[in-house]
């Protein structure tokens, strides 16, 4: 948890910028824990954590029209018309991931 915390005073900063932010790191060391532990401290609930490892949420992003991406994301609780943060987890795993965040920001307040 202490680890957490001081990476999170670390990207804490940058959590309200309109750019995405990326944890990188070697398997296994709590890029995921570190995940979690900023979602639980972003006060605003429009906020969706997947966890792309189950493949009924890589599904939503298997879509070639990014607008129905959208649409999915607003079924699953995500106000497009505010600031919404979407967490995703194991992003390796879809192919079409940067393509569609960077859409996301750009038209949208995510």
């Amino acid at each position: 948890m202490l680890i957490e915390r001081m990476l999170y005073k670390q990207i804490e900063p940058f959590i309200n910028s309109p750019q995405a932010i990326i944890i990188t790191g070697m398997r296994r060391v709590g890029k995921t824990s570190l995940l979690r532990f900023i979602f639980d401290r972003i006060e605003s609930s429009n906020k969706l954590f997947l966890d792309l490892e189950n493949p009924a949420n890589q599904k939503y992003f298997e879509i070639e029209d990014y607008e129905r991406i959208k649409l999915e994301l607003q079924v699953l609780g995500l106000d497009f018309s505010k600031r919404a943060f979407l967490f995703l987890d194991e992003i390796h795993l879809v192919k079409s991931i940067p393509s569609v965040v960077k859409y996301l920001i750009d038209h949208y307040n995510v």
